[in-house]
């Protein structure tokens, strides 16, 4: 990936912003495993590391259009369609899967997990129209994936 500069500083093609000169890790979805896990492309021969944080990426920009004139006012990136943390590496791939939980509630169920609360899912389905669409935030084979670094 090449580097460009916004405002000074170092951003990768994707967005991402590198800190303190560490390039983050790159790579896509290799195969949607779950609504939970996706295996990545990337392993230990790429310095992949359990609990290591990725973003399932949106791979364009959005138009923003005026609903009257129809003008286009710019464009947006609008960020991560998912986040996952490595639970598994091997040499060339790893695994990952959600883990942020939302609370919707405050009594306990199941041990650990407040009643409610529920482990954030991916939107998986085989095949990608648009982007930015209801259909567009679902996670597919292929799609790009990036470090986060500092999370």
């Amino acid at each position: 990936m090449s580097e460009k500069t916004l405002n000074g500083q170092g951003i990768s093609e994707t967005g991402a912003e590198m800190t303190d000169g560490i390039e983050p890790i790159y790579g896509k979805v290799a195969r949607v495993i779950s609504n939970r896990a996706v295996a990545l492309n990337v392993g230990a021969s790429n310095g992949v590391q359990e609990g290591m944080l990725f973003d399932i990426v949106v791979p364009s920009t959005l138009e923003i259009a005026d609903p009257e004139t129809g003008e286009v006012l710019g464009t947006v990136q609008p960020g991560a369609k998912a986040r996952v943390k490595v639970y598994r590496v091997n040499e060339k791939f790893s695994l990952a899967s959600t883990y942020r939980t939302e609370s919707i509630g405050s009594l306990r169920l199941r041990g650990d997990l407040p009643f409610g609360m529920r482990v954030e899912t991916l939107n998986t389905r085989d095949t990608l129209h648009e982007a930015f669409t209801e259909r567009g935030s679902y996670v597919t084979a292929g799609d790009s994936v990036v470090q986060v670094i500092d999370a």
